[in-house]
C-alpha cells in the first residue's frame, strides 16, 4: 500500500508534530508514505518521518501519483491530516475552492483510492465547509472523530460514515510503564499557557491569576520539589513570561523555562522534561496529552466552552484526569489531593484504523 500525506501544518506547534508523528509511524506498518515535502521546513520533517516516508518535493506531482500508481494496479491510500477542523466557506477558499477539493475527493474515489480522514475534531461549521466535510464523510473508508463532541456534531448534522478514536496524540512508540514507574521520585509541576479569549481580564491579569493557582497547587502538595514552564507552541512563549514573572513576585521559583525549538533534538527534550513531571498544568491539549505519555497527571485548567476540545478528548482516560475552572477560587485550588494514590492514569489503546 502507498500512503499520500501532506504535512503542511502550524510547523513550531509541537503537537502538530506529535499526532503527525504518531500517525506516520501507524502507517509505516501498513505500507510506504510519500510525503508531499513540497516548502515544508526540513526541520519539521526531521521530527516527523520515518524510514518508510519518501520525499515528493513538488505538490503537482504529489497531486497526481495516486491516480498513476491506481492505473498500474497499485492499491494507494490518501491520508487528509488531523487536527480540529471549523469555520465557512472562507476556509477551504470560497466557491472555486469548494469545487476543486471535492472534484479532487470525488476522482480519488472513483480512481478506488482509499480515503482516510482520523484524529479529528470536527464543527463548528457553516455552508460549503459543512457540505465538502459531509461528502469527504460519505466517500472515506475510515472517518475517526477524537471526541464525544464531535461524534454528537457528527449526529446532529447527519454525517454518513464516522467512527470514534483516540487522539492520535495518545499513541506514542516511545513510552513505557518502566518510564512512568522511574520517574514517580522526582516530582515536579510542568505547566504552559495559552491566554483565554473568554476571560474579560489584560492578559497580566491572567498571568497573575494562573500564577496564583500555580502557587496554591505547589504549596499545598508537599511532596512537589520544583517547577518547570515548557512552551509546546512558540506563540505562548510570551505569555508563559509573565506568569513566570508574577510567580518570581510570588516568591515562588521556575527551575527551568524551556521553549520548543523547531527539530528533533528540541522535541526529544521536552519528552525529556515531562519524564521528571508529576503534575502538567495546562489548557493546551497536546501538552496535556504528551506529558501524560511519560506519566504525568494531566490538570487541565480552562473553560469548559472555550476549550471544550481539551475536556473531551481528556475523557478518553476515563475519569483519570483533572479539568479544573479557571473561573473558580482561587483557593479551591489547594483542596484538591492529586497524588498518585488519588488515581492512576489509564493506558489508552493506541490508535490503530487501518
Amino acid at each position: 500500500m502507498y500512503y499520500f500525506y501532506n504535512p503542511k501544518t502550524q510547523y513550531e506547534n509541537l503537537g502538530d508534530a506529535l499526532i503527525a508523528k504518531n500517525l506516520l509511524t501507524i502507517l509505516s506498518e501498513k505500507g510506504s508514505i510519500k510525503l508531499n515535502t513540497s516548502s515544508v521546513p526540513s526541520k519539521f520533517l526531521g521530527i516527523i518521518k520515518n524510514e518508510k516516508c519518501e520525499d515528493v518535493e513538488s505538490s503537482l506531482v504529489f497531486l497526481l501519483a495516486p491516480f498513476l500508481l491506481r492505473l498500474k494496479g497499485k492499491q494507494v491510500g490518501f491520508v487528509f491530516k488531523p487536527g480540529h477542523l471549523y469555520g465557512g466557506g472562507a476556509s477551504i477558499g470560497g466557491l472555486k475552492g469548494f469545487i476543486a477539493k471535492i472534484l479532487y475527493v470525488f476522482l480519488l474515489n472513483l480512481f478506488g483510492v482509499k480515503i482516510l480522514k482520523t484524529g479529528v475534531s470536527i464543527g463548528p461549521f457553516d455552508g460549503l465547509y459543512l457540505k465538502y466535510e459531509k461528502y469527504v464523510s460519505k466517500v472515506s473508508s475510515f472517518y475517526g472523530l477524537r471526541d464525544d463532541y464531535s461524534v454528537d456534531y457528527a449526529k446532529k448534522n447527519n454525517f454518513p460514515n464516522f467512527q470514534r478514536i483516540a487522539d492520535l496524540g495518545y499513541f506514542h512508540e516511545e513510552s513505557s510503564e518502566t518510564e512512568k514507574t522511574n520517574i514517580t521520585a522526582s516530582r515536579s509541576i510542568c505547566f504552559t499557557f495559552r491566554p483565554f479569549s473568554s476571560l474579560k481580564l489584560t492578559h497580566k491579569e491572567q498571568a497573575i491569576k494562573l500564577a496564583l493557582i500555580i502557587k496554591e497547587i505547589y504549596i499545598s502538595q508537599p511532596e512537589i520539589k520544583s517547577i518547570s514552564c515548557v512552551t509546546q507552541v512558540q506563540r505562548d512563549f510570551e505569555f508563559n513570561n509573565l506568569i513566570i514573572k508574577e510567580l518570581e513576585l510570588l516568591n515562588v521559583k521556575v527551575e527551568q523555562n524551556y521553549l520548543y525549538d523547531i527539530n528533533l533534538e528540541s522535541y526529544n527534550e521536552v519528552a525529556n522534561i515531562y519524564k521528571s513531571c508529576e503534575l502538567i498544568l495546562s489548557n493546551r491539549l497536546h501538552a496535556l496529552l504528551f506529558a501524560a505519555e511519560y506519566g504525568a497527571i494531566p490538570v487541565a485548567i480552562g473553560d469548559k466552552i472555550e476549550n471544550f476540545k481539551v475536556k473531551y478528548v481528556l475523557d478518553d482516560f476515563e475519569g483519570c484526569y483533572f479539568f479544573l475552572n479557571v473561573r473558580a477560587e482561587i483557593h479551591t485550588f489547594g483542596q484538591i489531593n492529586f497524588g498518585p494514590d488519588s488515581l492512576k492514569l489509564v493506558k489508552v489503546t493506541p490508535h490503530v484504523f487501518l
